[in-house]
C-alpha cells in the first residue's frame, strides 16, 4: 500500500529497540493511535463464514478469524 510516512517508520524502529516494557508499550501506543488517525485502510465490506459440521464429523475446530480450513485431524466416524 505504500503507506510509510516517517514518523510511523520511526515509532516501529523505536520500539523494536526498547526492551523496557513500560516504554515500549508507550511507543506502540503512540503508534497505533497515529496509524488509527491516518486510516490507511478502509474495509468496504466483511465476510461472514458459515460452516456447518456433520454429527458424526469429529476433529474439526473452527477459527475465528482464519479462513483456511486445516483437515489434518479432522476424520468421519461411522455411525
Amino acid at each position: 500500500m505504500n503507506y510509510l510516512p516517517s514518523e510511523v517508520v520511526n515509532l516501529i524502529d523505536e520500539g523494536s529497540a526498547t526492551m523496557e516494557f513500560e516504554k515500549r508499550k508507550a511507543i506502540y501506543d503512540e503508534l497505533q493511535e497515529r496509524i488509527l488517525e491516518d486510516a490507511p485502510v478502509a474495509y468496504l465490506t466483511y465476510y461472514t463464514n458459515i460452516i456447518a459440521v456433520g454429527s458424526d464429523v469429529h476433529g474439526y475446530e473452527i477459527h475465528p478469524t482464519e479462513y483456511s480450513f486445516h483437515l489434518e485431524n479432522v476424520y468421519k466416524r461411522e455411525k
